[in-house]
């Protein structure tokens, strides 16, 4: 056996004995206190009622998740949800409420979103967002939100 092949075998073992471990975690994050906190707060139940309401609607008619979306936007984005195309599909929202932050300035939330898409009824696709939100006033307010 060469030399450098009759070593390896020897810091294998020395490597195991010592304790050497891989620096992969494949455990799920954390979830912070102050995470649950935020999504347990008033708040956070406001963005969860307003998230319910969208998704009351998805799958259903187009107009009907329309209306909720036009009735949910923040006053200074409504001229940008009223400009949006006619809506093909509708979306039903996922949320990681877990990872719900504040944003920079801590005026509006981001919550992360696992996106269903359905067309008349169907599912027919699937995409990752971060919805922005504010609340005011204990009601939730979405920025502008264009469904294809």
């Amino acid at each position: 056996m060469k030399p450098a092949l009759a070593l390896a075998p020897l810091l294998l073992a020395a490597a195991f004995a010592s304790g050497c471990t891989s620096t992969v975690s494949h455990a799920p994050p954390v979830t912070t206190p102050a995470s649950l906190a935020l999504a347990d707060s008033p708040a956070g139940q406001a963005i969860r009622a307003a998230v319910d309401e969208i998704n009351a609607t998805a799958g259903g008619p187009v107009a009907a998740q329309r209306a909720v979306l036009d009735r949910l936007v923040t006053s200074d984005q409504s001229a940008d949800q009223r400009a949006c195309p006619v809506a093909t599909t509708t979306l039903a929202f996922d949320p990681a409420y877990r990872d719900m932050r504040l944003a920079a300035g801590g005026t509006d939330y981001l919550l992360p979103a696992y996106i269903t898409i359905y067309t008349n009824g169907r599912i027919t696709g699937s995409d990752l967002t971060t919805l922005r939100l504010w609340v005011t006033a204990g009601v939730a307010r979405t920025a502008a939100l264009c469904v294809s």
